[in-house]
């Protein structure tokens, strides 16, 4: 009787011993898991902080992985709202992700002793595209690229810059300035669809969309023309004793150029002047509420205002340039400061004021 007692107590006790083990599985998943190494699966990492969750969905952008899988150890954050500010976070102020990606989504379910996150990235452009990106160090240095785009005919250009301390604004006065120092490009001011990526901070991808006026093969041909009679006109048109100069070519140009498109004449001297190793600056400036461009040139002197157009060439500086009511923009070309007279071209006439 006593040993069927014992017997009896002890088939409670282990029926008592086995009900917490299943109480506790049903608040996990019963399914089969593997775990992963970097080392094994590159789109399977590890994490132990929010820190390390932001870093995990940013190597999966930079890897162009469309789904990877993070597994947090560890972890006492509020794995939900870390997830939630961990896309925000990327999505805003990551600018790679910022321009490549359309969204991120993620599900998450406890493991045992670890959470696992599914991350799926949904991107916007090819992993072709943002392999061509570009990098420049600072804002000082994106003007070569825009020359480049110019020169080139680009239909886009894409850049990230590290430090970068410009606007849109900005970035279309550049893009003024590589336009209008390349006169055997200069057909039209090529529209400028510019984005930056994220909208703010020190670094942006820069991405412009460039649309111009004709296709890129027309374009090129006239390049090659307005190149090949600008050293043309060269052969023709012997250096002095002293060598070239831009009062004496712009003087020789004058005689020779139809003055009725003035926008693609003035193009063309200054290409000329570029060939014959002479510096030029196109201005797009006004005479009153008139549009006019001229160029300013480097004499030896310094830099002064060349007006070719009428009968006459003459070399101004700023000062008599704004007592003749001509107006432009000063930030974007040098200062002049004029020149002495004798350097003007001979027979040049005095200035006179532009409503004569």
């Amino acid at each position: 009787m006593k040993r069927r007692c014992i017997a009896l107590l002890l088939i409670c006790l282990l029926l008592l011993s086995g009900c917490t083990p299943l109480f506790r599985r049903s608040y996990y998943s019963a399914s089969d898991h593997v775990d992963y190494s970097v080392e094994e699966d590159s789109s399977v990492l590890r994490a132990e902080s929010y820190r390390g969750l932001v870093d995990a969905m940013l190597y999966f952008v930079n890897e162009h992985f469309t789904r990877g899988v993070v597994r947090l150890y560890n972890y006492t954050g509020d794995v939900d709202g870390d997830l939630a500010a961990a896309c925000r976070e990327i999505m805003e102020e990551d600018p790679l992700t910022a321009y490549a990606v359309e969204d991120i989504r993620y599900e998450y379910a406890r493991i045992v002793s670890y959470y696992e996150v599914t991350v799926t990235v949904g991107f916007a452009h090819t992993q072709g595209e943002i392999a061509a990106i570009r990098s420049v160090p600072a804002s000082a240095a994106i003007r070569p690229l825009l020359d480049e785009a110019v020169t080139s005919f680009a239909s886009s250009l894409t850049f990230r810059v590290s430090y970068f301390s410009g606007d849109e604004e900005s970035l279309r006065d550049l893009l003024t300035q590589a336009y209008y120092a390349a006169p055997q490009c200069a057909f039209g001011m090529p529209g400028a669809d510019i984005r930056l990526y994220p909208d703010s901070g020190a670094q942006r991808i820069v991405d412009i969309t460039f649309t111009w006026p004709g296709d890129k093969k027309t374009l090129e041909l006239r390049s090659a023309e307005r190149i090949a009679a600008a050293d043309r006109f060269l052969e023709q048109t012997p250096p002095g004793e002293e060598g070239y100069t831009p009062a004496a070519l712009a003087e020789a140009f004058r005689l020779t150029a139809d003055p009725t498109d003035l926008a693609a004449r003035t193009a063309e001297l200054q290409l000329i002047l570029h060939r014959a190793g002479l510096a030029a600056t196109y201005v797009s400036g006004f005479a009153g509420e008139t549009e006019f461009p001229w160029l300013i040139v480097e004499t030896g002197e310094g830099y002064s205002h060349l007006l070719w157009s009428g009968d006459s060439v003459r070399l101004l500086s700023d000062g008599e340039m704004t007592a003749l009511g001509y107006l432009w923009r000063a930030d974007l070309v040098p200062a002049c400061a004029g020149v002495a007279a004798a350097a003007n071209a001979e027979g040049a006439e005095p200035a006179a004021p532009v409503d004569e």
